[in-house]
Formats: C-alpha cells, structure tokens, sequence
C-alpha cells in the first residue's frame, strides 16, 4: 500500500518567483532551491508506487503524462516544468544487456554509436529528415499555458548544439570531419542553430515559460570534446545566440554542460553571458577549492 504523502507536502512551498530570484541573484533566498536537469522515469516511478504520487490521477486521461509530470515535480520539490520542442533523429544506438537489479533497472541500455552517425557525407546531409523549422506541435504548451498552478513556472529545453554534432555525425567521424569535411561540420552546426532559435521562438511566447536551461554535453574529465577554438566557434556562437533570444525575453540563461570546461569559461561568462551553470563534478573541480 502507497505510503501517504501528507507529511511531505507541507515541507517546502513551491515558488517560481522565488526560484527566478534566486537564479538573477536578487536579495537572500527564503530557503534552498532545487532545480534538477531531469530524473529517471524509473526513479519516478519508483517514487510513485512508494508515495502514490499520482494515485489521485486518471490514467485514461488524454492529458495523464502532463498532469503527471506536474504531480510528480511538486511532490519532488521543483517549482518548474521543463519542456522541449525540437528533437533531431540521431539514428539506432548500439544496444547491451543492462547487469544491474532491483527496483529501478532498465532491463538494458542504449549508447549512440561513437564510430558513425546518420550525417556523414553531403549526400546524407541533403537526405536526413530535417525539420521545416516552421511547423510545431504546439499541443502540449497550450495546454500548460492554461493549466499550470500560479506558483510554477515552465522551464524552455533546448540548445543541444556540441551534442547534435556528435549525435549526428558520430563522435570520432566528428574529430576527423573538423580537419577533412570542415564544410559540412559547418553546414550541420548552421543548421541546428537555424532550428534551435526557430524552436525557441515558439516556446518563448509563453507567458508561462520564465527559464531557459539549455542541455549541452561538451566535455570528459580532462578536457573538451573537440578543441576550444572549435567550441568557440561551432558550440559557444549557438549558445550566444540562444541566451540573446531568452534575454530578450526576460528568462534567464541556465547551462548543463557536463566535462571539464575549464578552457572556455571565461567565454560562458563574458561572451556567450550564461546566468547560472550546471552541473559539478568534483573529481574536475573541487567545489571546496
């Protein structure tokens, strides 16, 4: 039987506003806020079958994954919900059986294959399902712009420039193309640019979208995926333009970038102007040092 939840809910107030302060750094935070890029649906539903988060939901709803999601989100502590619009086919990823048990296992996982990916010529750059870049399914926002509670706030997803490039090409055809094919690099950096900003003009008519929080894996422990003056030029110009987008909309700039980023920093803060970073790991940085 579900363990009720009642003596979880009074432990913390959901508050956006409070959440956006803290991020422009406006005055002393009330309290610790959380902000988490996303958690695993089986940790969810882990959660769900312990609490009964979602027990009062119904799951015939056509709407059931939405309301869940908010459910699920104020019950873990977090005062947004994030929402994407723009993924790109990256192809079938090289599959193995998962050797982990208990509660939350996959059952497998999936890795992107790092030899090739779907864009490897100008020829299957000319055939990929590009999206028009004009045509969006704006279902899903509509729906959150009348039915979020007045104490959340939407949180825009996005920005996936460093990680498209590897996805799409293949990590090592990547490091080989950047010297053999600079070109067509190029070309497929210009183009996720083009639909990045195109998805994030959509999302940021939402009155209800306040964050931005691009997702962008750009390094290792030791150092980048592919060299600063390449970041600069293929990865951090992309971000540029998407922070001068949510700017101008009023939302804040937030970054998820794993590795170790220590060569391009200082342009995440003066250049590309990110509001807050995440995430940090120590065994790159200590975060007592």
């Amino acid at each position: 039987m579900p363990i009720s939840i009642a003596s979880f809910e009074a432990t913390q107030r959901i508050d956006a506003d409070g959440l956006i302060r803290n991020l422009r750094r406006e005055g002393t935070p009330d309290r610790v806020y959380h902000i988490e890029l996303f958690q695993d649906r089986e940790i969810e539903d882990a959660a769900d079958r312990r609490y009964g988060v979602t027990a009062h939901l119904k799951r015939g709803d056509p709407h059931y994954e939405k309301r869940r999601a908010i459910a699920m989100q104020r019950f873990l502590g977090y005062d947004f919900v994030g929402i994407g619009m723009l993924s790109l086919p990256t192809g079938g990823g090289q599959r193995t059986a998962d050797t982990t048990a208990g509660d939350q296992s996959k059952g497998e996982r999936g890795w992107i294959n790092e030899s090739k990916g779907v864009i490897t010529s100008w020829e299957e750059f000319e055939r990929y399902p590009w999206p028009d870049g004009k045509t969006w399914d704006t279902r899903d926002l509509e729906w959150f712009d009348a039915n979020l509670p007045d104490d959340m706030c939407l949180l825009g997803r996005g920005g996936h420039f460093c990680e498209y490039l590897c996805w799409l090409m293949g990590y090592e055809t990547l490091c080989y193309a950047l010297y053999e094919q600079r070109d067509l690099v190029e070309a497929i950096a210009r183009r996720v640019l083009e639909l990045e900003l195109a998805a994030a003009r959509v999302l940021l008519q939402s009155k209800r979208l306040r964050i931005w929080w691009a997702s962008d894996d750009m390094g290792f422990a030791t150092g980048l995926m592919i060299g600063p003056d390449d970041t600069r030029a293929l990865v951090l110009s992309g971000h540029k333009a998407l922070a001068e987008r949510a700017h101008a909309a009023g939302c804040p700039y937030l970054l998820h970038a794993c590795g170790n980023r220590r060569d391009v920093i200082e342009d995440m803060i003066t250049d590309t102007r990110i509001d807050a970073m995440h995430s940090w790991e120590d065994k790159i940085e200590s975060i007592l040092d």
